[in-house]
């Protein structure tokens, strides 16, 4: 199990969101061999990273990272996000 604080996240105007994607995916490395699951905390975030990032961030993902990803949780979100999700859901399940 994975779990990503959304609150621990930097200011993007002074951290690089693309070095700190690759420090996550350097962590990843240690599950992706193995079914895991992702559990994300939004509740107290001062600091969201957007959804251009995020498309951008999945993209670079490799099929390695993806397939064994069973569940993925997220903890407190917004409706934006909620309908968000559901809509992505929808579209990676088909």
């Amino acid at each position: 199990m994975l779990v990503f604080c959304a609150c621990n996240l930097p200011n993007p105007q002074t951290v690089d969101y693309d070095r700190l994607l690759n420090l996550i995916i350097f962590r990843l490395d240690e599950f992706v061999e193995n079914d895991y699951t992702v559990v994300l905390f939004t509740s107290g975030a001062k600091f969201n990273p957007g959804w251009n990032w995020l498309s951008k961030a999945y993209k670079r993902l490799d099929r390695n990272y993806r397939k064994n990803v069973k569940s993925v949780y997220v903890v407190h979100p917004s409706l934006w996000s909620k309908l968000l999700f559901q809509i992505v859901g929808r579209i990676v399940r088909h």
